[in-house]
């Protein structure tokens, strides 16, 4: 018995792939696109389910027949864009993107690129626009999940116990820990928090639902899920806690089409089988495949934003290649024998085995030549060598902070000074590193990424659930509690946690919203109250200390940039241009601190205040440089590198060498070129 064909499900694979590819490609108002993808694995679970269920009925299941149609249905598009991404990335990446690249290459082969996407860093964001290969980590969470569940349905019916109820267990189990994880990097990328997706379309085609034999009931089913779905696209964006329970609305939205549609005849049904979308239904696995490579090496390529016009030519582009990709490699190698120009089974696996021993073998090739250097002139290979000049072996104290066993930078002496904020903190931590070295002291840090020191509420990360406000007032309390420490240096990226990220104007997703910050009640903030509530705790954490008779030192924030520094630099220089005359604007600093430095200027001045002003060493001007003597300052586009951070050594030193540091300033820094101005001088005042 054979499934009937459904024209309005390829209708629905449109609906799901053209978000996706808009939200990408950077359109403005398809803030939410990225939700396609769930619409994806309810579509998989319920098409994939009803194979398996009708095979495993009729006494005909393999998993070797299962195996032999995934590896169809997958492997040659898949294998036929890595091959078309090598020689690009191979031109166009400098070494820690290629490196990068190569090891999601062995990955993606192997279906474990979701978790070296999440090793690597987050979903949205800067660092996703580097990744050619970041879109295979849904494949990754489908593959892993057609791993046990096969095999699971066959148990199951072979032993007569209830599939639906065991696979509704499943579901409720997962989606619970999506709930818990929502927001955050695992529960975006790992598949146990995604089961659930792929499961409630499964449940649909275990005959979980009642079927709709009411024409009314499946038209308002119908036009209710294709509103959820739609809903989600647009108002959705990269700030959603996703997935847990924003993921519900666009998932519910694909089972009610689906459900609906297998129930009778509806008007979304017929206007999901429209011959355009199905056109785009049928290509949509080659088009999710081809368009992120399409935009990532569009970008990478350019120092300009994407305009309108190469919008539109990127989709073109896209749906070009995912056409002829549908046609050429997807149509004859998922015909079967006895098909003429069928691919045979074992030169099918045998050809798979091969193409994922040859990406395997180049990922380690690269990633032991270190992304390959040598393609690039030494000049250019320094600026991009910039990414990866930070210590990544300290990244632990600020992604997974232990207030028990708290980091200690220093080599030897004793603990008096501790530094306290997030990842800009961390940035500068080598320099005040080297300054307790000298000064044969210690410096205890207490940091925590996106978590400014501001007590009481949580800054950055409302999806954190208190994690930075429980952070800061255990923070609080080891400080206060520890008479040794008589010094409290704070830094953050405060600028972030008022105005929401810098992005250039006229690059993709310039809608940056503020975050959404929570108080001490652990409600969000509104946006007319996150300001002056958040520096309102951040004065307060500022006001405790030295009421307790602790000296802070107050970082003010490090100017940032709105482009990834080090490729942006080597950008230049392999172009031919001269990148110490790239510049950001002083313009910039001074809008992004608008409502930063009036606030912390009025800090009351004292003995046991001083302010540090990075903006006097790195702006001259009009501008604020991000290189120095052919090298640039920071590892991305606003945190800085151990280059960057050199050069503060000389500005802390005093914090160690003298019990109260002096009123007037600390002078210019070495090595700092001409025409600065005063460096960084230290305030009391």
């Amino acid at each position: 018995m054979q499934t009937a064909y459904r024209r309005d499900i390829d209708g629905l694979r449109a609906v799901a792939v053209l978000p996706v590819v808009l939200f990408h490609a950077g359109l403005q108002g398809m803030s939410g696109g990225f939700v396609g993808v769930d619409v994806f694995f309810v579509i998989s679970g319920y098409l994939i389910t009803q194979i398996i269920a009708r095979e495993v009925e009729e006494g005909r299941f393999t998993i070797l027949g299962f195996y032999d149609r995934r590896v169809r249905r997958i492997f040659p598009a898949l294998f036929a864009m890595i091959a078309v991404a090598l020689p690009l990335g191979y031109v166009l990446l400098f070494p820690q993107d290629f490196k990068n690249f190569a090891q999601s290459v062995a990955a993606s082969a192997f279906f474990g690129s979701n978790v070296i996407f999440l090793l690597q860093g987050g979903y949205f964001g800067e660092s996703a626009n580097v990744k050619p290969l970041l879109h295979t980590w849904s494949l990754a969470v489908e593959e892993q999940f057609y791993i046990f569940f096969p095999p699971l349905i066959a148990l199951l019916a072979r032993f007569r116990l209830n599939t639906v109820l065991v696979i509704a267990g499943i579901c409720a189990a997962s989606f619970a820990a999506s709930l818990l994880t929502a927001g955050s990097s695992e529960g975006f990328y790992l598949t146990q928090y995604r089961v659930w997706e792929l499961g409630l379309g499964a449940l649909l085609a275990l005959g979980a639902a009642p079927k709709l034999s009411q024409a009314m009931a499946r038209e308002a089913a119908s036009f209710a899920g294709l509103a959820m779905i739609l809903a989600a696209v647009f108002l959705y964006d990269e700030t959603t806690p996703f997935p847990g329970l924003a993921a519900l609305p666009p998932c519910l939205g694909a089972a009610l089409i689906i459900h609906a549609g297998a129930s009778g005849p509806t008007m979304i049904g017929r206007l999901l089988g429209a011959a355009p979308l199905v056109f785009v239904g049928l290509i949509s696995y080659s088009l999710y495949l081809w368009h992120w490579p399409v935009i990532v090496f569009s970008r990478y390529a350019s120092t300009t934003p994407t305009s309108p016009l190469e919008i539109a030519a990127i989709v073109g582009v896209s749906i070009l290649l995912a056409t002829l990709s549908w046609r050429f490699i997807e149509r004859p190698f998922r015909a079967r024998p006895p098909a003429a120009r069928a691919v045979p089974r074992n030169a099918l696996f045998v050809g798979g085995a091969v193409a994922m021993a040859a990406a395997a073998s180049f990922g380690v090739a690269v990633h032991i030549g270190k992304g390959w250097s040598w393609r690039f002139s030494p000049a250019v290979g320094a600026y991009a060598a910039a990414a990866s000049d930070f210590d990544v072996a300290r990244m632990h104290c600020m992604v997974s902070p232990d207030l028990d066993h708290p980091c200690v930078y220093g080599a030897t002496g004793p603990v008096r000074v501790a530094l306290w904020g997030d990842s800009h903190a961390a940035s500068i931590a080598p320099a005040i590193e080297t300054a307790a070295d000298k000064a044969g002291e210690r410096v205890l840090a207490h940091l925590k990424i996106a978590c400014a020191p501001a007590l009481g509420v949580d800054p950055m990360e409302p999806n954190d659930r208190g994690g930075c406000r429980t952070h800061n007032e255990a923070v609080l309390q080891r400080i206060l509690a520890d008479p040794d420490i008589h010094t409290v240096i704070l830094a953050t990226h405060f600028q972030s946690a008022m105005e929401g990220p810098l992005v250039a104007p006229g690059y993709a997703h310039d809608d940056v919203h503020v975050p959404q910050a929570s108080g001490p009640d652990g409600k969000p903030l509104t946006e007319a109250t996150h300001r002056p509530v958040l520096m309102a705790a951040f004065l307060g954490t500022i006001e405790t200390l030295r009421r307790a008779g602790k000296r802070v030192v107050l970082v003010y924030p490090i100017p940032e940039s709105p482009f990834n520094v080090p490729t942006t630099l080597a950008r230049i220089a392999r172009d031919g241009g001269d990148p110490s005359n790239f510049v950001v604007p002083r313009s910039i600093y001074h809008d992004r601190m608008r409502a930063v430095t009036p606030a912390f200027d009025a800090v009351a001045d004292g003995p046991d205040f001083v302010r540090l002003r990075p903006e006097e060493y790195f702006c001259a001007g009009a501008g604020c440089r991000v290189a120095l003597n052919g090298a640039a300052l920071y590892y991305d586009d606003d945190h800085l590198n151990y280059a960057g951070a050199a050069l503060f050594a000389p500005f802390f030193e005093q914090v160690f060498t003298a019990p109260r540091l002096p009123r007037s300033a600390l002078g210019a820094a070495p090595g700092a070129a001409p025409g600065a101005g005063p460096n960084m001088a230290a305030e009391q005042g």
